[in-house]
């Protein structure tokens, strides 16, 4: 399965979602500064989001879903 990851700018949410539209966001709940840590666990948690019944995501026959 391919996925499409994105980190935020200050890498406390990643967002991770697959071509058949299955949305996943990490967010961090660690409340350290991130400045000078290079490696190690970081505390956050797990949401799957679903969308709404009627909502159209991308297709694997899309222009960005394909490359």
């Amino acid at each position: 399965t391919k996925l499409c990851v994105q980190v935020s700018c200050d890498g406390t949410h990643v967002l991770l979602v697959t071509l058949k539209g299955q949305v996943i966001l990490w967010e961090c709940t660690d409340t350290r500064d991130f400045a000078g840590l290079r490696d190690g666990p970081v505390k956050g948690h797990w949401m799957h989001i679903r969308p709404l019944e009627d909502t159209v995501l991308p297709s694997s026959r899309d222009k960005e879903a394909s490359q």
